[in-house]
């Protein structure tokens, strides 16, 4: 049991990258179980990238703070890298992301997320980091 992915967008640079699996693949594992890990590899629409995924459940019942309030968490890992696929006439693709997820046990969408991000896609090199943090744990 888990929550799986259908199909998955992404612009970068102005690309377009679209991923949709003959058979939905596993994003997050119901219920987490810490040390579980998964992973797949999907190819581009266009059939020029290369998606990998890896997932890694770290820990059950770590507590965060949203709001003034602390909050029990799952806390998942997620790792990406998107590669061009060595078809001809396709845009370069060299990309890496790394997302920590804290995960409320009940509701299953998450309350806090750290991301990083590098690479290129034609010309274009950029990195970054993000971080989103929910105000508050429960669904309104």
């Amino acid at each position: 049991d888990g929550v799986y992915l259908v199909s998955f967008t992404e612009m970068a640079s102005g690309k377009t990258l679209a991923f949709v699996p003959a058979q939905p693949v596993l994003l997050l594992p119901l219920p987490a179980r810490a040390g579980r890990t998964w992973s797949f590899e999907l190819s581009s629409t266009d059939g020029c990238t290369v998606w990998n995924f890896e997932g890694r459940v770290d820990a059950i019942d770590v507590t965060v703070t949203i709001g003034a309030k602390d909050t029990s968490t799952t806390r998942v890992h997620q790792g990406s890298t998107f590669r061009d696929s060595g078809k001809q006439g396709c845009t370069l693709v060299a990309w890496t992301t790394e997302r920590s997820l804290w995960m409320h046990p009940d509701y299953y969408f998450f309350l806090r997320q750290e991301l990083e991000f590098q690479g290129q896609v034609g010309a274009t090199n950029s990195s970054g980091e993000e971080l989103a943090i929910l105000r508050s744990g429960v669904p309104l």
